[in-house]
């Protein structure tokens, strides 16, 4: 059944099973999983940050319901519980997220996703003041868009496991994920650092498990 609510005063039609890609979305909302309204939910965005599932609902009320930043109807809407919890119990509440806010929650976040979000932000102003430098502007410029130059930076970069990430999120050693890594292709060296793809090793995974 969908979820009908309102943001910014215009009907919202929800489902939280799918989520509509918008043509255009940079990689930080494609990862996110920015739908074709712009929006996303926080079940998707905690799903991103790979934070402790026990913990969902203290993270949602200390980060969205009782944060002193963000406005309900304006950063957020209270998504109407619908369905069971195949777990028992209650059902988990769920809340419809701007895309604006869902990037700083994300960057707020003290994970390893989290960092990976801030390091993204970071490149992008390095992007924006290299542009605003040749266009010999002594600012940010004038007509320099901060979604032209997201596209620059690849989703690649925001999909990227650790070793320590990599065995903690497969239950396997280093040295096969090493080795699977390298026959699925799924290495990737950045200086002298190894790090494994994570879209890579997830639908390896996915497959042999199927």
């Amino acid at each position: 059944m969908n979820k009908i609510h309102t943001l910014f005063n215009m009907p919202v039609v929800m489902e939280p099973q799918k989520a509509t890609i918008r043509v255009g979305n940079t990689p930080i909302e494609i990862a996110l999983g920015i739908d074709g309204q712009g929006r996303t939910t926080a079940k998707r965005l905690y799903a991103f940050l790979e934070l402790n599932a026990t913990h969902y609902s203290r993270w949602c009320r200390r980060c969205i319901t009782e944060n002193d930043f963000a406005e309900e109807n304006v950063d957020y809407v209270v998504l109407a519980i619908d369905g069971e919890n195949p777990k028992g119990g209650r059902p988990k509440q769920d809340y419809l997220l701007t895309a604006t806010f869902a990037k700083k929650l994300a960057m707020a976040s003290s994970s390893a996703r989290g960092e990976q979000a801030r390091e993204y932000f970071i490149k992008v102003e390095e992007q924006l003041k290299k542009i605003a430098m040749s266009m010999g502007a002594p600012n940010l410029g004038q007509g320099t868009s901060i979604t032209q130059q997201e596209s620059r930076i690849t989703l690649d970069e925001i999909m990227l496991l650790s070793r320590m990430q990599a065995t903690t999120r497969y239950n396997l050693g280093a040295a096969t994920i090493r080795k699977v890594a390298n026959e699925c292709g799924a290495i990737v060296h950045i200086g002298k650092r190894v790090v494994y793809h994570r879209q890579i090793l997830d639908d390896y995974f996915m497959s042999i498990a199927e």
